[in-house]
């Protein structure tokens, strides 16, 4: 009887070791598991492109007959005169009174208009001047308007939701039988690129040579590289 009991208690024993033994190779057969999500960042970029200026303008008027309708006419009469298929805006209208006791205006008006109309701008102001009436050309602004910009963002943003469906494609293929969907997109950056310091510096100098050869007649496109990045997410159903 002694003997029986050790047996037994031996198989006991036993039965565990083997299986503890097979677990391993068990654990090496099951498969990867494949993503509950994918995270990428995309990005695209294209060229903004603009054919006008801002065009800023100063003027100061001086007039004893204290009438602001007549000191108004003059101002849009040499607007006119400038850019006259220019829509302008007056910005800014302040009256006061020099040491002659004249009554005197400053103007402020400003303009988007195109590269035929900054020919000879500066001589057209200077010409438009009178005694009693100053014309200054205070600004060209080349950079483009907030529709062009936005147009160009909307083209980038399509660019990369074609990079999304490429992506759900790549997954489909990898992963045959799981279905992913496009759960959400954060465009995180948008805006034409930095220029570092050093550039910024050497280029001012071009910048109002470009100024001058378009007041003197020159012709130029101003273009911006416009740079869009997104955090895209990927779900899988």
């Amino acid at each position: 009887m002694h003997i029986v009991r050790r047996i037994v208690s031996a198989s006991v024993i036993a039965v565990p070791a083997l299986v503890l033994a097979a677990l391993p190779s068990l654990a090496d057969n099951q498969p990867l598991r494949q993503p509950d999500r994918v995270v990428l960042e995309l990005a695209a970029e294209d060229w903004v492109d603009t054919k006008t200026a801002r065009l800023t303008v100063a003027v100061d008027a001086a007039d004893s007959s204290r009438n602001s309708g007549g000191v108004r006419g003059q101002v849009l009469a040499v607007l006119g005169g400038l850019a006259k298929d220019a829509e302008w805006h007056i910005t800014r209208f302040d009256r006061g009174r020099d040491k002659a006791g004249l009554e005197t205006s400053r103007v402020a008006a400003e303009a988007r208009v195109g590269e035929g109309a900054l020919g000879g701008i500066y001589e057209k102001a200077r010409s438009a001047s009178r005694p009693g009436l100053q014309v200054r050309i205070t600004g060209i602004d080349f950079s483009p308007t907030l529709a062009e910009n936005e147009a160009v963002r909307a083209k980038l943003r399509s660019k990369i939701y074609r990079q999304v469906s490429e992506e759900l494609e790549r997954l489909k293929a990898t992963h045959p039988g799981r279905t992913f969907r496009l759960r959400s997109v954060d465009f995180v950056r948008m805006g034409p690129y930095p220029v570092p310091m050093r550039d910024a510096m050497e280029s001012a100098a071009p910048k109002q040579m470009r100024a001058r050869a378009l007041a003197a007649g020159g012709n130029f496109g101003v273009s911006r590289r416009m740079h869009l990045v997104a955090t895209v997410v990927l779900a899988a159903e």
